[in-house]
């Protein structure tokens, strides 16, 4: 409908910094994946990276993977084992 408001574009002056922490680190063999969270309104954005570095053919190659994914949780409620 063109009688709908566009959304509001967000500049990087209008963006709050994120401080990720890190939920969970683990080496898989070859590769190695590391889990972040930060805390947004109404939740969490969790984040997953994953990393694989292997030869073949004597020639290094790597595959990089990352997730990104909102999690519910409007009071915060999700705690860390320290």
């Amino acid at each position: 409908n063109q009688d709908e408001p566009l959304p509001k574009v967000i500049n990087q002056a209008d963006s709050a910094n994120l401080e990720w922490e890190t939920v969970n680190r683990q080496g898989l063999g070859r590769g190695a994946s590391m889990t972040l969270r930060t805390r947004v309104p109404g939740g969490w954005l969790v984040q997953v990276r994953y990393k694989e570095s292997r030869f073949l053919n004597n020639a290094a190659s790597a595959g990089v993977g990352v997730g990104l994914t909102f999690y519910p949780d409007p009071d915060h409620l999700w705690k860390l084992d320290k």
